[in-house]
């Protein structure tokens, strides 16, 4: 299953959803101006942007360090 999105470059849609959660700013709520949303994204899509960042670092700090 990840290598056919791997390979076709679709990203299965359980993985592209996230919750929004609203937290309460005041004490006295009267609108939804007084609430700050956030999302929750699923873990696996953590997992994702981790393993991404990882094997990408090595080509950005040696792309940065010939331009600088």
């Amino acid at each position: 299953m990840e290598e056919e999105s791997r390979l076709e470059g679709m990203v299965l849609s359980s993985f592209n959803t996230m919750f929004i959660a609203l937290i309460p700013e005041v004490d006295q709520l009267h609108t939804f101006d007084d609430f700050r949303p956030i999302s929750l994204c699923n873990c696996i899509d953590k997992v994702i942007v981790k393993l991404l960042a990882i094997r990408i670092k090595p080509i950005i700090l040696r792309e940065i360090s010939k331009s600088v």
